[in-house]
């Protein structure tokens, strides 16, 4: 958030009261990408990060993210929208 806050600061460094939603979870789509793409071990099998997370539930914008990242030769621009528009509920439904 603080990122997102940074980058709509003004010229003397002032920050929004508000900040979109959708602007924090166009960034948390951002930083999520890296996690879900198949990484090389040692052994040279691939492997995807995990995050440590509610073993029963795991992470819904994690899971989100990694369907994206599965169906990303067929990205669409409605796909897109679908997925920042689930990323900031679950951003707004998690307060700090």
């Amino acid at each position: 958030m603080i990122e997102v806050l940074a980058s709509r600061a003004d010229a003397g460094g002032g920050v929004p009261d508000e900040v979109p939603l959708r602007d924090l979870g166009e960034r948390v789509v951002a930083l999520y990408w890296p996690q879900v793409r198949a990484y090389d071990g040692l052994d040279r099998t691939a492997f995807v990060l995990r995050q440590i997370s509610d073993r029963t539930k795991g992470s819904v914008i994690l899971a989100a993210v990694q369907r994206l990242y599965e169906d990303a030769a067929r990205i669409t621009e409605p796909l897109v929208r679908s997925l920042i528009c689930r990323s900031t509920k679950a951003v707004r439904s998690r307060p700090s």
